[in-house]
């Protein structure tokens, strides 16, 4: 509950700045006890009092923002039925996105064994830790559309999502593409998993990685524009047939003797599907521009950019020789020149040189008019 109040609250840094320093008390108590010989119960119990510790934290922080918040055991019906108006979709939504992270290994485990969810489950931490670091962001749109649907700024609202969507879309492309091309090396320095031994768990993470790459340039930021814009119950629909769905194909396909790989294919065709048939049409729609546009800007336009920086990973994967770390840094620094370079290049120069300007050089104004309170929050 906390830390979504001090989202709404747009305090995301003070949340942030929480979760930061709680998550490095815990890797030093978690090195700790290692080093002393711990086991694994105490790590376990070191984790969960973190979680606890950091939810208290927030708990805190949000009470001393909203002074007049009290915590009490209650049953008001009218109000618990205006919460249910759109918790319970909220909800709903939540367990949809449950049953899709989470079913898959429990049915593979069931028709395949242990060994493929282990595989399974190796091949899927590439694809998270893509999705970890470029989803920050994400973040920030929740906050920004509920304030800005609540105001009427519907012509900003939509510049706003459409941005989002744009700049989760090419930052992806940029760190997912090094993780696609060298996911053998990737592996190796991350798990010391040899992809020769498995020779399907390349193929699975690549498979993951793209799914993800859907799911972060497609997905997300509608999902939260959904939710804040009263589309809650399109959000939630979308959500939970999608997860249904995935479920119940999952389970005939394993069921006829088609292995884990099947399954992810399963969930990225849908994923596809889905944003092709539903959302992409409907954001067309309301952000009054056509799909062929919106794709362009969203989807193709990295595509593009990013062609020189393959270029570059497949020669560096297939005509050298590094090592597993050199590679990734090598990969990772050519990339950021190559895409993020060239993604620079493209922006008008009147507009960087303004950006930096902003960035550096800008100034507080003390005296001028002063404007609006609703201009100067839509400004910012």
């Amino acid at each position: 509950i906390f830390p979504e109040i001090l989202v709404g609250l747009q305090r995301i840094y003070l949340r942030n700045y929480i979760i930061v320093s709680a998550k490095l008390l815990e890797l030093a108590g978690m090195l700790a006890i290692l080093l002393l010989g711990g086991e694994l119960l105490i790590i376990i119990t070191l984790t969960l009092s973190a979680s606890l510790l950091t939810n208290l934290a927030m708990a805190v922080a949000a009470l001393r923002l909203l002074p007049k918040l009290k915590l009490r055991l209650s049953c008001d019906r009218e109000s618990l039925r205006e919460v249910a108006g759109f918790s319970g979709f909220v909800f709903l939504g939540i367990l949809g996105r449950m049953i899709l992270s989470r079913s898959s290994r429990l049915v593979i485990s069931i028709f395949c064994g242990v060994y493929e969810v282990g595989i399974f489950q190796l091949a899927s931490k590439a694809g998270d830790l893509c999705n970890q670091a470029v989803s920050q962001y994400q973040e920030n749109v929740s906050p920004i559309t509920g304030a800005l649907h609540r105001r009427g700024k519907f012509r900003m609202l939509g510049r706003i999502v459409l941005g989002s969507m744009r700049w989760n879309s090419f930052s992806a492309f940029g760190v997912m593409l090094v993780a696609f091309i060298l996911i053998d090396p990737m592996l190796w320095a991350l798990f010391k998993v040899s992809t020769d031994k498995y020779p399907s768990l390349a193929l699975l993470s690549r498979l993951f990685i793209a799914s993800m790459y859907v799911t972060v340039a497609l997905r997300n930021v509608p999902h939260r524009f959904f939710l804040m814009s009263e589309r809650h119950k399109l959000a939630t629909a979308i959500v939970f047939g999608e997860a249904l769905l995935n479920l119940a194909l999952n389970i005939v396909l394993l069921w006829h003797g088609f292995g884990a790989t099947t399954v992810i294919i399963n969930s990225l065709v849908i994923k596809i599907v889905i944003s092709a048939v539903v959302i992409v049409p409907y954001l067309s729609r309301v952000l009054h521009i056509s799909p062929l546009n919106f794709l362009w800007q969203t989807v193709i336009a990295p595509f593009i950019i990013g062609i020189p920086a393959t270029i570059y990973l497949v020669w560096l994967r297939d005509f050298t020789s590094l090592g597993a770390w050199p590679m990734l840094l090598a990969g990772g620094g050519g990339t950021v020149v190559l895409y993020f370079g060239l993604l620079v290049c493209l922006i008008p120069r009147r507009r960087l040189a303004k950006y930096v300007h902003k960035l550096f050089f800008a100034r507080r104004r003390h005296a001028g008019p002063v404007e609006d309170k609703e201009d100067a929050d839509e400004r910012a």
